[in-house]
């Protein structure tokens, strides 16, 4: 059995590799730039998805307000001014139970974003009616999205501003995918703030 594990596991983390490996860096370089942009700019970054997607747009939005500024907050510098819209259950259920679920976050964007502001949408297939419809509202408030996804890009990646595409299929590796590029933004400028 140990044997299985071990061939698996090399498996995973030879195909990660390869994702990685055909990851276009010139998206993440945009992406950068931009953030760095909104942050001196003093707008706020809104970060949406769904299952394994809202934990890791949960998990960004923590590294992009806390983590930049070093494990204790050493930087003098101020965080990103983060909100993750997956991350209210009261608000989400509220809107989902009276009107629908396809409106969770482009209803809550409105209230609170602004022109110039940014939407890092994260969508494994780029399909999600939800993050699709927060999208083109972004679009008409006036602010640029970015989007995560895999399984070619989907509906978001015709939307998006800037794509950050992993040329994978499966769920898991694109996750993946996702979350480590997260941590590499993150740690950039936690070095970039110091």
């Amino acid at each position: 059995m140990v044997n299985g594990i071990v061939n698996y596991a090399t498996s995973y983390l030879k195909n990660l590799q390869t994702l990685f490996d055909n990851l276009d860096l010139s998206q993440l370089e945009k992406i950068e730039k931009t953030l760095i942009y909104t942050y001196k700019n003093k707008n706020k970054i809104f970060i949406i998805g769904n299952g394994g997607s809202a934990s890791t747009a949960s998990h960004f939005t923590c590294d992009l307000a806390k983590t930049v500024r070093g494990h204790k907050g050493e930087s003098r510098r101020l965080g990103f001014q983060t909100i993750c819209l997956a991350d209210n259950i009261p608000l989400i259920t509220a809107w989902s139970n009276d009107v629908d679920y396809e409106c969770i976050f482009e209803e809550q964007l409105k209230n609170l974003a602004n022109k110039n502001d940014v939407l890092i949408a994260i969508s494994a297939s780029g399909n999600s009616p939800n993050i699709i419809n927060c999208c083109k509202a972004a679009k008409e408030l006036g602010m640029k999205i970015i989007g995560f996804t895999g399984f070619g890009g989907g509906k978001l990646s015709k939307i998006a501003n800037m794509n950050l595409i992993v040329d994978s299929c499966e769920y898991g590796p694109v996750e993946d995918t996702h979350l480590i590029v997260s941590h590499i933004l993150t740690f950039h400028f936690q070095d970039k703030f110091k």
